[in-house]
């Protein structure tokens, strides 16, 4: 199990912090940089990542989607979407290979 902390910036005088990333038996949560997905800080990288497959959306976020696969260094993989590249990424534990 993974849990990121410190994940806070000082701007203008005033602290913005962010949840960070975590990995647990069920769930990841990381940011998106190229083919590996990060922590928050962007300087360890938590798994590596496959885009299965994408759709288009109308948010102010993206305008496409994609749907991903992520493996971790001890080989648990995980399933979830994200915007792409500098963006977060949500999966939870699937049963499938990295591959499928």
């Amino acid at each position: 199990m993974y849990i990121e902390e410190n994940c806070a910036i000082e701007h203008d005088g005033q602290k913005f912090e962010a949840g960070g990333a975590a990995v647990t038996d069920t769930h990841l949560i990381g940011y998106v940089k190229g083919d590996a997905i990060v922590n928050w800080h962007g300087d360890q990288v938590i798994g590596k990542m496959r885009v299965i497959s994408g759709f288009r959306v109308n948010s102010a976020f993206g305008s496409r989607m994609f749907c991903v696969r992520i493996q971790t260094p001890d080989g648990k993989v995980y399933s979830g979407r994200t915007f792409g590249d500098g963006m977060i990424v949500q999966a939870k534990r699937v049963k499938v290979g990295f591959a499928s």
